[in-house]
């Protein structure tokens, strides 16, 4: 009998974020981002820039500069070392 396995083909990442930007004030706001995972994508790879997005959206949403991306500053250095 075959195994089954498991896979992931989508869902859903929430992320909230409460700041205060002065005494007696503070802004909430959550993001919900869907995904789907391609046959032949890694589902890590998309749910982590889900992840990314939904926590740079958040941060756009109440005043705060976006972070930059870990992923591309990383494969950027790889390339400028390797003359990409």
């Amino acid at each position: 009998m075959a195994e089954a396995q498991s896979k992931i083909i989508g869902g859903k990442v929430t992320f909230g974020l409460t700041v205060c930007p002065k005494q007696y004030e503070s802004k909430r706001v959550d993001v919900e981002m869907n995904f789907t995972v391609k046959e032949d994508d890694s589902y890590e790879r998309i749910i982590d820039k889900a992840c990314f997005a939904a926590v740079n959206r958040a941060r756009e949403m109440v005043g705060l500069p976006k972070i930059a991306d870990p992923t591309e500053a990383e494969g950027k250095a790889a390339a400028d070392l390797f003359g990409a």
